[in-house]
C-alpha cells in the first residue's frame, strides 16, 4: 500500500480512509514435483489440471490434491494424505508447487455381507457383485453398486438402502 489517506468523514463523526493499492506481479505456475509413492507418476502427471506457465491459482492446487488423495484410495489406499508445499520465487515470480504423497497400507476386499433379503434375494444380489476378494478395496464401489441395482429395477421400495465398509 504505498498511501494511505485519512480525513474526517463530512457526513458524520466517522473518518474516511482512502488507500492506494499497487498490484504486485503476477505469479505463474513453475515446476510441480511430486516425493513419495503409491500412483504412477505418469498417470499423476497427465492429470494435472494445470501446466507450468500458466498463471498460479492456489484453489488448483489444492484441489488437485483432494483429487489425488481420492484417486488414491479408489486404488485401496484408504489411509492416503496428501501435502503439497508451494514454494514461490520472487526473482523469477513463479510458485513452485511440491505434492508429498503418503499412502499408507493398501487395503484389499475380503468379506461382502448383505442384510435385510430374504434366502433366495440375498444370492442373486450378492452375485452381481463385482469386487473379488483380495483386490485393493475401492470405497466408491459399494455405493456405485447400490445405484447400479437402484436402476436395474430388481426391487421396489430401495430407497432406504445405504452402504457402509469397516477398514481392518
Amino acid at each position: 500500500f504505498p498511501k494511505v489517506e485519512t480525513e474526517p468523514s463530512k457526513n458524520d463523526l466517522g473518518v474516511v480512509v482512502k488507500v492506494t493499492i499497487k498490484d504486485g506481479p503476477a505469479f505463474h505456475f513453475g515446476a510441480i514435483r511430486f516425493r513419495g509413492s503409491g500412483m504412477d507418476e505418469d498417470e499423476i502427471r497427465s492429470n494435472i489440471p494445470f501446466k507450468p506457465g500458466q498463471p498460479f491459482n492456489a484453489d488448483q492446487v489444492d484441489n488437485f490434491r483432494l483429487d489425488l488423495a481420492h484417486r488414491l484410495r479408489r486404488h485401496g489406499y484408504l489411509d492416503a494424505t496428501v501435502l503439497t508445499d508451494a514454494q514461490p520465487d520472487d526473482a523469477k515470480h513463479v510458485v513452485n508447487v511440491l505434492y508429498t504423497v503418503a499412502p499408507g497400507s493398501i487395503y484389499n476386499f475380503q468379506t461382502l455381507d448383505i442384510k435385510g433379503l430374504d434366502v433366495t434375494s440375498e444370492p442373486v444380489i450378492a452375485k452381481l457383485w463385482g469386487e473379488k476378494v483380495g483386490n485393493p478395496f475401492n470405497p466408491d464401489y459399494p455405493d456405485f453398486f447400490l445405484k447400479r441395482v437402484e436402476e436395474q429395477g430388481l426391487f421396489d421400495n430401495l430407497a432406504n438402502t445405504r452402504s457402509d465398509y469397516t477398514a481392518d
